[in-house]
């Protein structure tokens, strides 16, 4: 399952990354954990819509995923201006941290509230955040920060804002009688993703800056993990141009089409960008690229 948001990776290989577990509390229960990470409503357990029960709990059960790995990016983030600080990193950097921090607390009370309404008398929240031995893993270095980066900014949120600017385009896109047959989640969800798709992309620009900047340094073993990042996307990389068929549109997007995005974004933004960084030009959105990918390097790099 694809979420948005930065993962909280951890150190040792093979280790999966921290989330945080799903909460959930029936409508009209008294519930122990804290409400004021989701803003849930119950108002679609008898609202008209063409989608069916069983699509309602696969859109639910996705977006209370996401929302866990929105939670977790707050964590995220806040590890990521410690790394920033250690390493010496300019003011707006770190102050850029701590503003996408917030955002992902937006994003998180977004996605659970969207689990809450696609489900329809469930409310779901995050559990504690434990980090374990309560040991917070800083880079050791710069180039292991640029590493992390690559991997959980220029590349995971990169893709993450591709899928937003697709998902919400799909639902603007949505003549009036097949929007109103997918109320009242069309809406909601519309009104998230056009969210969602800016910060990230704003989060995905922060990330593009930082390891530009730290390629200013002059450190020979920066400028491998960039070298490295280029050959291994490059190894990776497949044309894929056949664009999946449409599908409801307020429904989490299918995995051929979200490998069908990434396949577009890696070889038109993401491989371009990093070889721009090597070369000290300046990236330059393509405008042949697929309409989500050609936002999101517009939103990203203009």
């Amino acid at each position: 399952m694809i979420a948005i948001g930065r993962p909280y990776s951890q150190a040792e290989p093979g280790k999966d990354d921290l989330v945080a577990e799903i909460l959930s509390c029936q409508a009209g229960e008294e519930c122990s954990s804290d409400a004021s990470w989701s803003l849930s409503s119950s108002e679609a357990v008898h609202a008209p819509s063409n989608l069916s029960k069983e699509q309602r709990a696969q859109a639910a059960a996705h977006w209370s995923h996401s929302g866990s790995m929105e939670h977790a990016s707050v964590a995220s983030f806040s590890r990521f201006s410690l790394d920033l600080m250690a390493m010496g990193a300019p003011a707006d950097l770190v102050q850029g941290a701590h503003l996408a921090a917030l955002d992902e607390i937006k994003h998180t009370q977004l996605s659970f509230s969207l689990a809450s309404l696609f489900n329809g008398t469930t409310h779901f929240t995050p559990d504690k955040f434990i980090i374990p031995d309560a040991k917070v893993e800083i880079a050791r270095d710069l180039s292991a920060m640029v590493a992390r980066t690559l991997a959980e900014g220029c590349i995971g949120e990169t893709l993450a804002a591709v899928r937003a600017f697709y998902g919400a385009s799909s639902l603007e896109n949505l003549d009036h009688q097949a929007r109103q047959a997918e109320e009242p989640f069309a809406s909601a969800v519309l009104s998230a993703l056009s969210a969602i798709a800016v910060d990230e992309a704003r989060h995905a620009a922060l990330a593009w800056d930082t390891v530009k900047w730290a390629f200013s340094q002059e450190d020979g073993a920066t400028r491998s993990a960039i070298i490295s990042a280029i050959k291994k996307l490059a190894a990776q990389a497949h044309a894929d141009d056949l664009e999946p068929a449409a599908h409801h549109a307020s429904m989490p997007l299918s995995d051929a089409t979200v490998d069908f995005l990434h396949s577009q974004a890696i070889q038109d933004l993401v491989l371009p960008a990093l070889k721009s960084i090597v070369d000290k030009q300046k990236f330059e959105p393509r405008k042949s690229a697929h309409p989500a990918v050609f936002a999101a390097s517009t939103a990203i790099f203009l």
